[in-house]
């Protein structure tokens, strides 16, 4: 697997698998990194092998600073994720 055929190296997937996992939280209204690029790194992660959990910011831009404005319930989903995925 090469970066440039697939996006993603084998030591990024090893990362991801010794941590447990990746998470990814993004807005789809985001503007400034695009949001298929997320979902594409998704995607890539899954076939990989990575568990991994993706969180959509319906109506969300480009950072968090105004995500709370749109009764996103990203805080829980993230803080859940978290635990599940750093616990001992």
């Amino acid at each position: 697997m090469s970066d440039v055929n697939n996006g993603i190296s084998r030591r990024s997937v090893l990362k991801g698998a010794a941590i447990g996992g990746a998470g990814l939280i993004h807005g789809n209204k985001d503007e400034t990194v695009p949001y298929e690029q997320s979902v594409n790194f998704f995607a890539k992660l899954k076939a990989a092998g990575v568990p991994a959990e993706f969180i959509t910011i319906e109506g969300g831009g480009h950072g968090m600073s105004s995500w709370r404005q749109l009764n996103s319930d990203y805080i829980a989903q993230l803080v859940k994720w978290l635990n599940r995925t750093l616990k001992p």
